[in-house]
């Protein structure tokens, strides 16, 4: 470990399955990893949760933000399907232990669930997933089980009806609760997944537009149903097509006039948070009149406002400011949760990003 934060290597990954096993052991390593913080490299462990103490997710709580990253195997919330696959603890257990961990926020979450696991059907899963997303992990992913050799499902495969690929890594295809087709269906809904929340392309957009669905799951279905409809799993897309088609997505859904306005909104500000794009979306255009521009040139010469909002680019001229910074106007306040009709402006910082999600620094400002 010592080698690894000398040379400023930027993932260390343990392989242990359940890194916290060892109290001490565990603690010992975490301890050792936050004394020697080189401010740069990420260590990723997947623990089993459940045995947490709060005593150690207070220890936790004393890193900095984006040292560890941890992985968490919940697999399923049907109690018995956990009991099927001998795995301990309940949920509500569980999901108390995660709230605790990312009170904090310094600690990227990664949650799992698997498909084809026993008694979890479609609807079963359903549920799971809506449980697991209420948590809203950094990451989560969408597994497919997968019966190695020795392994006590595999020897119970019959029981349950579960048939698998001949091959390594001879990954279930259907059960004696959940068909191919239903499989195939949670396969494109983990594309999905992965395009639109776990690469925090959308954060702000997705968050909102899943709250206009019964669940998440169901909004993660109809978007994985229009994506399919209009051939676009067949072919790869840019960036910006991608936030198109998420927009589009939403006019399909024959949304209000308004609530169409504020997805526009959240797009442009997801987009800016993550790109010092120069060409805005068609669907939600920069303000680009020349009082706007005078406004932002005067922004970036006034050497208060340099101080007050980004200090660490103070020793910049406003020319090279307005290149390393963006400043945009909003409609809507979209900094908060349920964005409101109100003139807001944002700066964005692209020399401060998050070490979580890459995302810019921003500050509502006055110009």
């Amino acid at each position: 470990m010592y080698f690894f934060i000398k040379n400023n290597v930027k993932q260390v990954k343990f392989v242990d399955r359940s890194f916290n096993c060892n109290k001490k052991h565990a603690h010992d390593i975490w301890q050792y990893i936050i004394e020697n913080d080189n401010g740069f490299t990420n260590f990723h462990m997947e623990i089993e949760a459940h045995t947490l103490e709060d005593s150690e997710i207070e220890f936790l709580n004393t890193a900095r933000k984006g040292l560890f990253q941890f992985e968490i195997g919940v697999q399923s919330t049907n109690p018995k399907t956990l009991s099927a696959v001998k795995r301990n603890g309940d949920f509500e257990t569980l999901k108390d232990k995660i709230k605790k961990i990312k009170s904090n926020g310094n600690i990227h979450i990664h949650l799992d669930l698997i498909a084809g696991l026993p008694y979890e059907d479609y609807k079963s899963f359903k549920n799971s997933f809506n449980d697991v997303y209420s948590l809203r992990p950094e990451q989560l992913q969408l597994g497919f089980l997968k019966l190695l050799k020795g392994s006590g499902l595999r020897e119970d495969a019959d029981k349950y009806g579960i048939v698998y690929k001949n091959n390594a890594p001879y990954e279930v295809l259907y059960t004696n609760d959940i068909d191919f087709e239903h499989m195939l269906k949670i396969k494109g809904i983990e594309e999905i997944v992965e395009l639109y929340y776990n690469s925090f392309k959308i954060p702000n957009t997705e968050k909102y537009v899943c709250s206009l669905f019964k669940t998440p799951f169901d909004f993660y279905e109809q978007l994985y149903n229009y994506w399919y409809k209009n051939g676009m799993h067949k072919i790869n897309h840019s960036r910006q097509e991608i936030y198109n088609i998420f927009y589009e997505f939403c006019v399909y859904c024959n949304f209000s006039y308004e609530t169409k306005l504020i997805i526009a909104e959240l797009i442009k500000f997801d987009i800016l948070l993550l790109d010092n794009i120069k060409t805005a979306p068609y669907f939600a255009p920069f303000k680009t009149d020349d009082e706007y521009k005078h406004k932002k040139r005067t922004f970036f010469n006034n050497l208060e406002n340099v101080k007050e909002y980004i200090p660490n680019l103070s020793g910049y001229t406003p020319s090279q400011l307005s290149r390393m910074c963006h400043i945009e106007h909003f409609n809507y306040d979209v900094t908060l949760d349920k964005p409101k009709l109100k003139n807001t402006d944002i700066l964005f910082n692209y020399s401060n990003r998050s070490i979580i999600t890459n995302h810019a620094q921003y500050f509502k400002i006055n110009i």
